[in-house]
């Protein structure tokens, strides 16, 4: 059965526990949640990642370079909802 936010999407680019936390929550309402994680993967490398992210499809962007911040502009042009947690900058 879908849930309530069944055809939602979010693109998560958050980092550490509030971002990735914030996207699990609306994933387990039936959003559709996609992962962008710098190469190397998340930033803090924690067990909790398997549980934060689980249901998340996930891609690899480096956003220093101007082919992938294309890809990350496609991508939340198509999003409801974005998740960042990075500092000003």
């Amino acid at each position: 059965m879908a849930g309530p936010l069944h055809g939602v999407r979010v693109i998560d680019f958050g980092q550490y526990v509030a971002g990735p936390l914030a996207a699990m929550l609306l994933g387990d309402q039936g959003a559709e949640v996609i992962r962008v994680d710098p190469p190397g993967g998340p930033r803090w490398n924690t067990p909790a990642n398997a549980v934060w992210n689980r249901g998340n499809r996930s891609i690899v962007l480096d956003l220093k370079r101007a082919d992938d911040r294309d890809v990350a502009r496609r991508l939340l042009a198509s999003a409801d909802v974005s998740i960042e947690t990075s500092a000003p900058g």
